[in-house]
């Protein structure tokens, strides 16, 4: 069962992070996703459903069209959508900071427009295994956005999967600290 002890540990982590860091946009930016991403993830246990398992019920779409009709009038969907709602939060998140984090660890302009991602934070933090339930996260959220039939079938990844992918993504945060603060020491405004 899920122990809401892991989450705060990692909150609280990710605080202590983001207090050691120079006070910049980009980086209270990246910081405020994985805060959202732990937001998402405390509903999930709030609501004690974190989400499906396989594919979709049956005559799914007629509840869409329900939730759709009912929604504007202030009617909640059940709370199995509304932990879907959330962990998807948590899960687009936790992706967005895989594309980020990167461009947040190196200096202004030394990342290309086009450069291979993968490449990039195998660059950075070495081997896969360090980052692998984060970039997990990140191929799920992909399918999420890109493949034609989304999650229907199901998910590729769980919530101690998500809690990993945090795990990951503060340590390898706390691991490039002084990378960070010296890639941002100049101040908190965004660079034109």
């Amino acid at each position: 069962m899920y122990d809401s002890k892991i989450l705060q540990a990692l909150s609280k982590r990710l605080a202590q992070e983001l207090d050691a860091l120079p006070n910049h946009d980009a980086i209270t930016d990246v910081f405020d996703h994985l805060c959202g991403a732990v937001y998402s993830l405390k509903k999930c246990e709030q609501l004690r459903f974190w989400t499906r398992h396989g594919q979709r019920l049956t005559n799914y779409k007629k509840k869409v069209s329900q939730y759709l009709a009912e929604i504007p009038q202030g009617v909640s969907p059940n709370e199995y959508w509304i932990s879907g709602y959330f962990f998807n939060s948590a899960l687009m998140r936790i992706a967005a900071c895989y594309d980020r984090v990167p461009k947040l660890i190196l200096k202004k302009g030394t990342v290309k427009k086009n450069e291979n991602l993968h490449s990039l934070m195998k660059s950075l933090f070495g081997d896969e295994s360090r980052y692998a339930k984060w970039k997990a996260v990140y191929e799920e959220v992909n399918r999420l956005k890109h493949d034609a039939y989304g999650l229907a079938t199901g998910r590729s990844v769980a919530k101690d999967d998500v809690l990993a992918a945090i795990t990951e993504v503060v340590s390898l945060l706390q691991e490039k600290r002084n990378d960070i603060a010296s890639a941002y020491d100049y101040g908190g405004k965004i660079e034109a």
